[in-house]
């Protein structure tokens, strides 16, 4: 506990006074970076770390058993297990390794010992007793640090689980989560190889900090991405695997029946209107996203197209908010694809797709079909200068339109050839295009 309690201490440290790139700052910057767990209104709260705190009591209040885990085995680290059975059948694909499980956050924390539990929540008192004062004077460094408590003691349970189970190797997804630079750190110290698998959406958005023995990145254009963040970016080994999805979408698409697109224009939406109405945005992306999908409308007038939204899940759940919000555009040839199947179900319902960041933007461009992005802020990092990625960025709506009748223009293979992006599809892919 007190080892892990000063490597977090040391990793904050080097995150506000240095400038090295070390080990313990890059773990530190991210430790203390952007997160998503709370709702902006929960920032209002002074005493949100005392909060988080007995949160972190309550869940150590729980006691579940897991299954037995194999000696030296090899298992997968995540923030849940809603996944387990997918995440485990694309490990064990392309890392060609056995794997004996998944456990989870909340997995580490409620089989531990009575002892390790009080252990554990002494430490979590001492980190809220170090940087309560700070969350409390400041908004911005409650946003940084009043997940600590839940951070810390997910470290040192995970640290008890794999060291307990002489575990010789761990993957881990969810790489957005704050503290999976200072778990990779904290379980090389004890001789565990680990390796983190990015997912397929640009790294600059969350994972442009790394730090582990591999790294496993998920669509092509990351491999660029590593390159420009070499600094902050540490491992030996790079691996290229594939969207998360890889092995769902082939059996989706096995028999290859479907290969007439059935309408010409779609838009993947992010439900940032409603993430935002719902408390979970606290910028501005919905306005811009309101503002592209009416210029993408006005396109489609001019041109008498229909356009064809697919919805984001929340915005299936919140049906009749949904439909009040696509009614107040000026604009009524519009439909829903298909609301019974999962968007990634969907790729032959329009021939060209305009989205923002969602991952299935970057799981469409690897399986081939014509997508064009919009960068909903113009980021110093994206693309990066030279990659052929900013060959199908949209970086202005006046460009909207010629980008789109450009990209109609050509065959789907010309789309891709023309715009030096074939590399980013399966079809060139080291391991794939041999047989997808």
């Amino acid at each position: 506990m007190i080892s892990v309690l000063v490597l977090y201490l040391r990793c904050v440290f080097a995150a506000n006074f240095s400038s090295k790139n070390s080990d313990f700052e890059i773990a530190g910057r991210k430790l203390t970076g952007r997160t998503y767990f709370y709702p902006e209104k929960a920032y209002s709260n002074l005493l949100l770390l005392v909060s988080t705190f007995f949160q972190v009591a309550k869940q150590l209040n729980k006691t579940t058993v897991l299954e037995q885990l194999a000696n030296s085995g090899i298992y997968i680290y995540d923030t849940n297990t809603k996944s387990k059975t997918q995440r485990i059948e694309y490990v064990e694909f392309f890392s060609g390794e056995k794997i004996e499980g998944l456990f989870s956050r909340n997995d580490v924390f409620t089989t531990q010992s009575f002892f390790k539990k009080l252990w554990i929540l002494l430490g979590c008192f001492l980190i809220t007793i170090v940087f309560l004062p700070l969350t409390v004077l400041s908004k911005t460094l409650r946003k940084k640090y009043s997940l600590l408590p839940l951070e810390y003691a997910s470290s040192v349970a995970l640290k008890y689980l794999v060291a307990d189970n002489k575990i010789k190797k761990v993957h881990f997804f969810s790489a957005y989560e704050r503290d999976v630079c200072i778990n990779s750190l904290l379980l090389k110290k004890i001789n565990v190889y680990t390796n983190i698998i990015t997912s397929e959406v640009p790294l600059f958005l969350w994972n442009e900090l790394l730090i582990a023995n591999s790294i496993s990145i998920c669509f092509k254009y990351q491999q660029e991405e590593v390159a420009f963040f070499d600094k902050t970016i540490k491992y030996e080994k790079l691996n290229y695997w594939a969207p998360e999805i890889y092995l769902e979408i082939r059996k989706i698409y096995a028999d290859n029946s479907e290969k007439k697109y059935k309408s010409k224009l779609g838009f993947y939406s992010t439900a940032g209107w409603l993430r935002k109405k719902l408390g979970h945005l606290d910028n501005k992306k919905d306005e811009f996203e309101i503002k592209v999908l009416d210029a993408l409308m006005e396109v489609c007038k001019r041109n008498k197209m229909p356009l064809l939204i697919f919805l984001h899940p929340l915005e299936k759940k919140h049906k009749e908010e949904t439909n009040a919000y696509y009614s107040s555009f000026n604009y009524q040839n519009i439909s829903y694809a298909d609301e019974s199947k999962s968007n990634i179900e969907l790729f032959y319902q329009a021939e060209l797709v305009v989205t923002f960041f969602s991952a299935i933007a970057f799981e469409r461009l690897f399986y081939g079909h014509k997508t064009l992005l919009f960068p909903i802020n113009r980021y110093p990092n994206f693309p990066i200068k030279m990659s052929p990625f900013n060959s199908i960025c949209i970086n202005d709506l006046e460009s909207l339109e010629l980008s789109i009748s450009k990209a109609f223009n050509v065959s789907t293979s010309a789309f891709f050839q023309e715009n030096g992006i074939e590399d980013y599809t399966i079809r060139k892919h080291p391991i794939l295009s041999v047989n997808p």
